[in-house]
């Protein structure tokens, strides 16, 4: 008995460290880029999947997944969204809608991406997964959320 109790412990654990950070993430659109103009905050876009792609199960482990990008993006003013592609559950109409005007509109053809915007929602430039933990991604967009004239 006591080892099924360690096995649910443990898968408890995991599943408290797999959301840490969640509550910062959005997967609503417009809400979004309305808080970005009224709070001049910059946009996170992340392009992504719920379809099993290793890649974006890779970028979600080793650098959104990291409390080193969500402190980040708490001291910065960087709204995180998720804009999911091709997933196979379903979801609200209206969001479902919303992520395919973003994909469209921001010509994104692969995931996992990221594109920066400020809170117009103007592009500042794209990120994509690379090896190497957060601190290389969090140099790069740091390059980009200052280019927003960010912290």
């Amino acid at each position: 008995m006591q080892c099924r109790q360690i096995l649910v412990m443990a898968a408890l654990v995991l599943v408290v460290v797999a959301r840490a950070g969640q509550e910062q993430w959005t997967t609503n659109v417009e809400k979004a880029r309305e808080k970005a103009q009224a709070e001049k905050k910059i946009l996170f876009l992340n392009f992504t999947s719920t379809d099993g792609n290793p890649t974006v199960a890779q970028f979600n482990k080793e650098i959104l997944g990291q409390e080193k990008f969500y402190t980040y993006a708490r001291a910065n003013g960087v709204i995180l969204v998720d804009i999911i592609m091709g997933a196979k559950k379903s979801k609200n109409p209206a969001v479902a809608k919303q992520h395919a005007a973003a994909v469209k509109n921001y010509s994104v053809k692969k995931c996992p991406l990221v594109i920066v915007a400020d809170s117009a929602g103007k592009p500042l430039g794209e990120l994509e997964y690379a090896a190497g933990g957060p601190e290389p991604f969090l140099a790069k967009l740091d390059e980009l959320v200052k280019k927003a004239g960010g912290k």
